[in-house]
């Protein structure tokens, strides 16, 4: 294995890890402040549906909005993060 090899395995495993546990933290935080929230009598509800329905729907306007103005670039972007979801 070449040592530029070497190098982009190395940034790739730091990368992953990394990763996991920026979401680990996201996750603690997240459970954290839903409990100090319950603790202070304020209620955390999934949206209503419809309320989700509409911010989809805006999403969907803001983003060809602004792919008008990112052009190619900005669509290979956005194709990219939807493959990898």
């Amino acid at each position: 294995m070449t040592a530029r090899a070497q190098l982009d395995a190395l940034r790739a495993e730091a990368s992953d890890a990394a990763e996991k546990r920026g979401w680990k933290m996201a996750e603690e935080s997240m459970k954290k402040d839903l409990e100090t929230l319950a603790s202070r009598g304020m209620q955390v509800l999934p949206p209503p549906p419809g309320l989700k329905k509409d911010l989809e729907e805006i999403g969907q306007v803001m983003l060809q909005e602004w792919l008008k103005k990112a052009g190619n670039d900005g669509q290979a972007l956005v194709e990219a993060y939807r493959k990898m979801k």
